[in-house]
């Protein structure tokens, strides 16, 4: 299994029947993962992007790991506080789209700036990615600041959102000795 560290975390990328758990019975993924939802309900949005990877999934035989939610889990207690996933697959220049999420608690402690880092240098780092989009509304300052911080680049607005793209190019090194494979 592909287990991503930072300083704070590791993320686990949720396997296909592990994603149907969440859905169904998150006590019991709890007890299968031993670790602990620092928020167990999840949102009516959310539960419909997970019935879309599930689908996704098993419509595909692509490498789950680019389409399954990769949780962000707190390195000493064991909390589960956020996680992070891509769209779709990369579209045919490459691009991939990553959307994430921190439970309310947990946010403004920079979680998300260190998950969805090391999330996208290990995207970045695959043959058939080559760059990562995001959008954020235009009043999530704090969603703003971590892709700020990470060297995304403003590509465009409308209204309502910034888009953002990270590349290659201009994205940071990711030091591999941050990720570990099992």
């Amino acid at each position: 299994m592909e287990i991503l560290n930072t300083r704070r975390l590791f993320l686990l990328p949720l396997r296909p029947l592990e994603l149907q758990l969440r859905l169904s019975s998150p006590e019991q993924l709890e007890r299968l993962l031993n670790l602990r939802f620092a928020q167990l309900e999840m949102p009516g949005p959310l539960k419909e992007a997970y019935r879309k990877k599930i689908a996704l999934i098993d419509e595909t035989d692509a490498d789950y790991l680019l389409l399954t939610y990769w949780q962000f889990i707190l390195r000493e207690e064991g909390w589960i506080i956020g996680e992070a996933g891509f769209k779709n697959l990369p579209d045919c220049k490459g691009d991939i789209e990553i959307g994430y999420g921190i439970v309310p608690d947990f946010r403004g402690k920079g979680y998300a700036r260190e998950g969805v880092e090391v999330l996208t240098r290990w995207a970045l780092g695959r043959e058939d990615v080559q760059g990562i989009i995001a959008t954020t509304a235009k009043g999530n300052i704090p969603s703003q600041k971590v892709l700020e911080s990470g060297g995304w680049v403003k590509t465009g607005a409308d209204k309502e959102n910034i888009f953002w793209r990270l590349s290659k190019k201009n994205g940071k090194k990711i030091n591999t000795s941050r990720i570990r494979r099992e």
